[in-house]
């Protein structure tokens, strides 16, 4: 399965935590986590507790879908709408995600407000643009940036092929 470059540690380990979780179905002990996943003990300890809270901000139809207990580990208890909704609600509140949507749907981003909004600093945002640049450099879609606004250029095919494929694949939880 593709996965995306640009998402950030933070997005990465909690979509590589939970994409394990879910697809074994039964209780996770911490170290068959940490096997499964390539992770550190302590980050997987970490990223566990912080997908909880996370998990809690989901609807009402679902209750805590993340379940960890001392002596059985950790497990995924929701099905496959309550993954593809968590995964949804994971990656939208990436900044990846933010300039993505902004990029596309408004044909620019204007990186001093972005960086505002988003409460990232622009060595981060330049960081992030790099990152981008090296991704969409294969499918001839190239980032400009000009007094400090980004703007596509490139193939225009290409370019919303990627959008209609990576919008669709974040809502089905494909990411």
């Amino acid at each position: 399965m593709e996965r995306y470059i640009f998402w950030d540690r933070e997005i990465s380990t909690k979509l590589t935590l939970l994409r394990t979780l879910y697809l074994e179905e039964y209780w996770l002990s911490t170290e068959k986590l940490v096997k499964l996943s390539t992770l550190d003990k302590r980050t997987v300890l970490k990223y566990m507790k912080l997908l909880q809270a996370d998990s809690d901000s989901l609807p009402d139809t679902y209750d805590s879908i993340i379940l960890s207990r001392k002596g059985l580990g950790h497990r995924f208890i929701g099905g496959k709408p309550a993954y593809v909704d968590f995964v949804h609600q994971l990656v939208s509140s990436s900044i990846p995600f933010s300039f993505i949507s902004e990029l596309y749907l408004h044909s620019y981003v204007d990186l001093e407000d972005f960086s505002e909004e988003y409460f990232i600093s622009m060595t981060s945002l330049k960081e992030l643009i790099g990152k981008f640049r090296t991704f969409f450099e294969p499918l001839e879609i190239f980032l400009v940036q000009e007094k400090g606004i980004i703007s596509v250029t490139g193939n225009e095919i290409s370019f919303r092929f990627f959008g209609y494929t990576f919008f669709w694949r974040i809502t089905k939880g494909v990411y």
